[in-house]
């Protein structure tokens, strides 16, 4: 009787401690189970927030875009790529020929734009006193010589009287000057005006739109 008691005493502890051990394992697999759930969820709200982010971007990158294209379109509509050209006019230069008459030297700078080079097509102007339109002329230089190429372009030859139908260009921030001298009554008051006439150089073949700056200027008696 013994011996049975203690084969089941033994059977007893043994069944006990399986219990116990698939307890313990049942209850590591739920650990388990609810580590990898949250992992999961983790994973998922990180996949979500990526996507919000890249979706935040590529809102910001539209935007972006257009403010760009609405700068761009402000800036056009404002003139900012029109043709620019300052125009520098001095008549102060002025010297006594005789009792009766000065001359009077007309000085003007033109200077470049910094959107696009321009063709000059003429270069006019008129003086006024005593209330009276007197004379209209032409400043000099504005016409574009030809350049001959002799002896394989070794010698350049440039002969002043023959001229090109290519019009004088202005490049970008370039300055060039143009003058003229006036005989005028020594005790007038001149008022000299100039007209450039120009365009933006042909851009794909497109015909250039055709434009014009002003400048005047008074010239008092010495």
């Amino acid at each position: 009787m013994a011996a049975v008691a203690q084969c089941c005493g033994g059977f007893v502890f043994v069944v006990l401690m399986f219990s116990i051990l698939s307890t313990v394992m049942l209850s590591i697999q739920l650990q388990m189970i609810q580590l990898y759930a949250t992992l999961l969820q983790l994973l998922i709200f990180k996949i979500d927030v990526m996507c919000m982010l890249e979706s935040i971007k590529t809102i910001f990158e539209i935007l972006a875009y257009a403010s760009a294209a609405i700068f761009f379109i402000f800036k056009a509509y404002s003139g900012a790529f029109y043709v620019s050209l300052s125009l520098h006019l001095k008549s102060d230069k002025r010297k006594k020929l005789n009792d009766q008459e000065d001359i009077l030297v007309i000085d003007l700078t033109l200077i470049g734009g910094e959107n696009a080079s321009l063709d000059i097509y003429q270069v006019q102007g008129r003086i006024t006193y005593n209330n009276t339109v007197e004379e209209i002329f032409n400043l000099e230089g504005v016409k574009r010589l030809t350049i001959n190429n002799i002896n394989n372009d070794l010698e350049i030859h440039v002969p002043w009287t023959i001229y090109t139908e290519n019009k004088y260009r202005v490049s970008l921030k370039e300055s060039t000057s143009f003058a003229k001298t006036l005989i005028v009554p020594n005790n007038a008051v001149c008022e000299i005006e100039v007209i450039v006439v120009g365009s933006r150089k042909k851009f794909f073949g497109r015909k250039p739109t055709i434009s014009q700056w002003r400048a005047s200027q008074i010239s008092l008696p010495n």
